[in-house]
């Protein structure tokens, strides 16, 4: 009996730890091809202005997204609903649109694809490239929502995350969620972020930031290691250095000696899901930058002109192309409440 009493007190132990890990753990990684990619790329930036970026004179880039959906082959997983899909798009509509970027479903919600398939329901990443290459819709972004996430490593051990992504340079236009993390937290966001070119805030690719922002100071490096952005702070990685009330527990020191004063409220950081709420101008900007650049191929099955006017049922009353606005469909369904 002490053992059945033991089982039951450590199933929600393992819930709970498999819970955190999946709802921080984010598996986008900067490989050789795509740093030197972006770090060419990056010389661009420093000149770029998006406000006269555009020569249609658009307001928003409309950028065509599909939406797979993985559950088991007896329809018996726990997967999304058209509604809670759409959602989920209308909240990163919400925060790129200050990066002129708007979301749309290629294909509409009729063109969702649910995917039937127990292999990879609870996906392993060692299957990605024969899995995406089955599923992927060329020059736009797919993203794959699963019910789990695991990465295979080489000496034989495993981790469980809660997405990733593609980085610019990759030959890749895909991005993974696991939907318990797209339900409890800004997962999408996150690895959207990614897509347009952002790093983590503690990224340490092209070496560590230093904590001041005076140019003048010797310790002065924000603008050329770390995520490159000096208007977010040195941050040493936040993973599990934020407590509940989203306050810095951590007591770490740059390598000048200088205590570090993360950013516990940036999307791109490891804080704690609840405490993640906003992108800095400069991010903003370098995903504007990183859309009118390196993916400015996406497209969904043609040009079309910059207009408010396209809505869920297709219809469109400036050009061919039909695309579906999430936020008419939002709005239609709560009519029917």
């Amino acid at each position: 009996m002490k053992n059945l009493y033991f089982f039951i007190f450590l199933i929600p132990i393992l819930f709970l730890t498999i819970h955190s890990k999946a709802q921080e753990g984010c598996l986008t990684e900067l490989g050789p091809k795509e740093a030197d990619f972006m770090k060419k790329l990056d010389k661009q930036f420093a000149d770029f202005n998006r406000n006269t970026r555009s020569a249609s004179g658009c307001t928003l880039d409309y950028v065509p997204v599909q939406l797979h959906v993985v559950n088991k082959s007896d329809s018996s997983g726990s997967v999304f609903t058209d509604f809670e899909l759409a959602v989920e798009i209308h909240k990163a509509n919400n925060y790129f649109a200050n990066s002129n970027i708007k979301f749309y479903l290629c294909g509409g919600l009729s063109g969702i694809n649910y995917i039937y398939d127990d292999d990879h329901y609870n996906f392993i990443t060692s299957n990605l490239q024969d899995f995406t290459n089955t599923y992927k819709v060329e020059n736009v972004i797919n993203i794959y929502f699963v019910n789990s996430l695991t990465k295979n490593h080489a000496d034989g051990g495993w981790s469980i995350v809660a997405g990733f992504a593609t980085f610019p340079g990759s030959q890749n236009d895909h991005i993974f969620v696991v939907n318990i993390a797209v339900e409890l937290g800004k997962t999408l966001i996150h690895e959207l972020g990614h897509y347009f070119g952002l790093y983590h805030t503690h990224e340490g690719y092209n070496g560590f930031e230093n904590v001041t922002r005076e140019p003048n100071d010797t310790c002065f490096n924000c603008h050329q290691v770390g995520d490159l952005l000096c208007d977010t702070a040195a941050d040493p990685d936040l993973f599990g250095q934020v407590d509940a009330d989203c306050y810095y527990t951590g007591s770490y020191v740059d390598a000048c000696s200088i205590t570090y004063e993360p950013p516990i409220s940036n999307i791109m950081s490891y804080s704690g899901s609840n405490c993640k709420y906003m992108f800095t101008q400069g991010q903003y900007e370098r995903m504007a930058f990183y859309n009118e650049t390196a993916r400015n191929y996406l497209a969904c099955d043609a040009e079309f002109p910059c207009a408010e006017s396209y809505n869920f049922s297709g219809n469109a009353s400036q050009g061919p192309l039909k695309i579906y606005v999430v936020e008419d469909f939002i709005e239609s369904t709560r009519n029917h409440w």
